[in-house]
C-alpha cells in the first residue's frame, strides 16, 4: 500500500483528484461520478509503492454481490472470531462465519493476530465476504513465526505475552463482543500462535473489563465479554451442527460455505489442510471456557443465554 493515493479526472488538459484513497482497506469500492476517463495516482513514498492487483469497472446498475464494500469495526459486536492466521478461522471455527454472519444477520468481527503476506490478506477477504462478513477484519501485527510451545511462542521477537495479551483487550474493547470464539489451548496440531491466541483470549477477558487498567490502552473504555468458547475445549463441551442448510445460501450449509471459503485462500490449496467437522480438528468441537451469564444446557448455541 502506498502512503498516501488517489484518482484524478482530466478537464482541459489538467488533472484533477477527484477521490482521496484509504489504507485502511486493501478491497476498495469507488464510486466515479460517471467519470470514463481517470488514473490511479501513488505517492510511494521512500518505503511502499502502488501495486495493483485487480481492477474491475461496473457501469449503471446494480453491483454483483461479489463486489465487497467493507464496513469499519462495529462499534458493537455479536461474535468476534480471534484466530492465529487467515484461514484458521475456516478450518478450525468451521461454519462458525457462515452461521452466525450470514443466517443468523449477526455482527461479526474476525481478528487475526498474524497478518501475513499481502497475498493471503486478499485471499482471507474473499473468504469473509463469501461467509457473509461485512466488517473489515481486525489484522495484528505479530510476525508469522513457528514453536510448538506456548513459552516458546512468547519467546519469539516481537511475541512478547504483554504485547499480544494487550493486542486482544484493545480488540475486546474496539468492537465490545457478547460472545468470542478461538482456537485450541493445545494450538490444534500443536502450533504455539493457536495456542497464544487460546491463551490471550482467556487473560484479555479481566484486562479489557478493568476501569483502572489503562495504561498503553487506546481504547479506554472497558468492556466485558459474556461468554469465550474455545475450540475442542473439554470441558462445558458444545457440538455445533454444520449441516444444516441455511436459507440465506440457498440451502447450502455453514459447512458448505466453509470449504467454499477455504479455497479462496488459493495459496493453501497445496497443503494438507482440509475444513473437517471430524477427525482430531473436528471443527464443530468447542467448549464453554468463561460465561457471565451462566453455563449452556442445550449445548448447540454460542448465544443460550443471551437471547
Amino acid at each position: 500500500m502506498p502512503e498516501t493515493w488517489s484518482v484524478e479526472t482530466e478537464t482541459d488538459g489538467e488533472w484533477r483528484t477527484l477521490l482521496n484513497g484509504s489504507r485502511d482497506y486493501m478491497h476498495v469500492l469507488l464510486e466515479l461520478d460517471g467519470q470514463t476517463h481517470f488514473r490511479i495516482v501513488g505517492d510511494s513514498g521512500k518505503e511502499s509503492y502502488l501495486k495493483i492487483n485487480e481492477v474491475f469497472v461496473f457501469g449503471d446498475g446494480d453491483l454483483p454481490d461479489w463486489v465487497q464494500r467493507w464496513e469499519p469495526t462495529p462499534e458493537k459486536a455479536d461474535l468476534l472470531l480471534l484466530v492465529a492466521h487467515p484461514d484458521d478461522e475456516l478450518l478450525f471455527l468451521g461454519g462458525t462465519i457462515p452461521y452466525y454472519a450470514g443466517e443468523m444477520g449477526k455482527a461479526v468481527q474476525v481478528a487475526y493476530l498474524v497478518p501475513t503476506m499481502p497475498y493471503r490478506r486478499l485471499e482471507l477477504l474473499d473468504g469473509l465476504w463469501l461467509c457473509g462478513v461485512r466488517n473489515y477484519p481486525i489484522l495484528g501485527h505479530f510476525p508469522d513465526q513457528f514453536q510448538l510451545t506456548l513459552k516458546g511462542m512468547y519467546a519469539q521477537k516481537g511475541w512478547s505475552r504483554e504485547s499480544v495479551y494487550r493486542f486482544v483487550a484493545e480488540t475486546y474493547r474496539a468492537c465490545r463482543p457478547d460472545v468470542v470464539v478461538t482456537q485450541d489451548v493445545n494450538g490444534e496440531y500443536g502450533h504455539g500462535a493457536h495456542r497464544a491466541a487460546a491463551d490471550a483470549a482467556q487473560a484479555a477477558i479481566a484486562l479489557a473489563a478493568d476501569e483502572n487498567d489503562q495504561e498503553k490502552m487506546t481504547h479506554s473504555e472497558p468492556w466485558q465479554v459474556k461468554k469465550l468458547y474455545l475450540h475442542l475445549y473439554e470441558q462445558n463441551p458444545v457440538k455445533m451442527d454444520w449441516r444444516k442448510p441455511l436459507a440465506a445460501f440457498g440451502g447450502q450449509t455453514a459447512f458448505d460455505l466453509a470449504s467454499r471459503a477455504f479455497e479462496c485462500h488459493i495459496s493453501q490449496q497445496r497443503t494438507d489442510y482440509h475444513v473437517e467437522d471430524f477427525g482430531p480438528y473436528d471443527n464443530s468441537k468447542f467448549g464453554l471456557a468463561y460465561s457471565a451469564v451462566g453455563e449452556d444446557v442445550q449445548k448447540d448455541d454460542f448465544f443460550e443465554n443471551l437471547e
